[in-house]
């Protein structure tokens, strides 16, 4: 999915009536603009590589008449490409992620309030949302800012440590790694054998091999004790931010031992799954030397992962196994529905079942990750047997769940390997399958001009 560019987006607010003064360059305007109206500001980070998310986003936040009015009557609105580096001042206790997009608060002090990862564009979110913000959290006794306040006047107390660190997870904010060394340094000696705080420093999920890590599994009997009392969602959530963030470390620091051991780690969380737990192996290893740009690696482990992981039986077993999960949805709803009717409605029969849902979880998800793989390679080659290779892989993601970005992507490696009218045929489709989802076409549009002009596509952003 390509970034959409600044000018999509301010055309974009300017259709939705959405008041375009209140959209500042410079941000330290728009803490003087909420300084002198009293109103908090609503922050839209906007997503490096993902158009649609941005799209969808747009969309939450403007054809819903409520939370648009919201925004021009009660708030200062500022869309961005990046969080401010005002907000990152603290980023030796709590960061955002490199790859973060959503929303964020702040009351008319800047002090963030607030924090919703992602985008959607389901009626009646955003305005639940902040609803929860002027009824909750704007006159919150125990905000963020307070918090950091009491921590940098007495750094060494472990009782400020902790409430600090329940603040920034209640903002769903990843706590530093340097700041989980400082609280497990200050924590009494007890706390090793207290569940309570085990769970917590586990909803903290500490980088791989840091201090706070090795403090959780200092003594595993009692850690395996306190983790298991943790609902399995949860234990995979966490498990899932361990490797994510410690991989990110990896990259950063171009570490290729480091990152072999976050993938064994993370082969060791399918203890009983042995099969899916040597597949995350190989994922990660795959991630890695992509986030690292070493092209070789990247392009024969991925030839090898996506051949070995996705064939076309594995494919249709998928499709077989959706089939019957939706059919057995489907017919869950209607039953519920007819369950909620009264005696009078069921008497009579006066109902009908307007719609129904589709739900093909698997489906989606592999056509997802083989639009990834085959994104990847088309950025990092053009050698024509990669890029036959990740056709292949295009394909069969069409094949699990045809949605506008693997069309775009098809389309995009058809156009590299110079068949140019199958390619226009195929974004055409990327164009009509995002009109059918609502979704705003105009990215795929610009990629349809370029191609029927013969133009070079952008190969690094998705």
């Amino acid at each position: 999915m390509k970034n959409i560019s600044l000018k999509l987006c301010v055309l974009f607010l300017f259709l939705s009536n959405v008041v375009v003064a209140q959209m500042y360059s410079d941000f330290e305007k728009v803490l003087s603009k909420a300084k002198a109206t009293k109103k908090p500001i609503w922050i839209f980070v906007q997503s490096k590589d993902c158009s649609i998310c941005n799209e969808v986003g747009m969309a939450g936040l403007t054809k819903d008449a409520e939370i648009k009015n919201l925004l021009e009557e009660e708030y200062i609105f500022y869309a961005t490409t990046s969080v401010p580096t005002y907000l990152q001042l603290d980023t030796n206790v709590y960061y955002f992620p490199k790859a973060f997009f959503g929303m964020i608060v702040l009351n008319d002090a800047g002090n963030i309030i607030a924090v919703d990862h992602g985008t959607r564009n389901t009626a009646g979110y955003y305005s639940a949302f902040s609803n929860k913000i002027f009824n909750n959290l704007l006159n919150n006794e125990y905000s963020l800012q307070q918090q950091l306040y009491a921590f940098k006047s007495n750094p060494n107390n472990f009782a400020t440590s902790y409430r600090l660190l329940q603040t920034v997870f209640q903002l769903s904010m990843e706590p530093a790694t340097g700041f989980l060394t400082q609280v497990v340094q200050q924590a009494p000696a007890d706390s090793a054998q207290s569940f309570s705080f085990l769970q917590m420093l586990a909803h903290a999920a500490p980088v791989f091999q840091s201090p706070a890590f090795r403090y959780l599994h200092e003594n595993e009997d009692v850690f395996n004790q306190s983790w298991y009392r943790l609902i399995l969602p949860i234990r995979v959530a966490i498990n899932g931010r361990i490797i994510t963030k410690s991989m990110e470390q990896a990259i950063t620091d171009t570490n290729s031992a480091y990152a072999v051991q976050i993938a064994q780690f993370a082969l060791g969380t399918f203890s009983n799954q042995r099969a899916a737990g040597i597949k995350k192996f190989d994922e990660l290893l795959l991630q890695y030397y992509y986030g690292v740009g070493d092209t070789s690696q990247f392009l024969n482990r991925a030839v090898q992962y996506y051949d070995r992981y996705y064939t076309d039986a594995m494919i249709d077993s998928i499709h077989k196994a959706d089939s019957v999960y939706t059919a057995r949805n489907q017919n869950m709803l209607i039953e519920q529905f007819k369950k909620s009717l009264s005696d009078e409605a069921k008497k009579n029969g006066t109902f009908f079942v307007k719609q129904t849902i589709q739900i093909a979880p698997g489906g989606q998800r592999i056509a997802n990750e083989l639009n990834n793989g085959a994104w990847q390679v088309y950025q990092f080659s053009n050698d024509a047997h990669y890029l036959n290779k990740a056709l292949k892989w295009s394909r069969q993601s069409i094949s699990a769940a045809l949605s506008p970005e693997n069309a775009d992507t098809h389309a995009h490696i058809l156009y590299k390997l110079g068949k140019k009218e199958v390619a226009i045929a195929w974004e055409n489709t990327a164009i009509e399958e995002a009109r059918k989802r609502n979704i705003s076409a105009q990215t795929f549009e610009k990629t349809l001009q370029k191609m029927q002009n013969s133009e070079v596509l952008n190969h690094s952003m998705r």
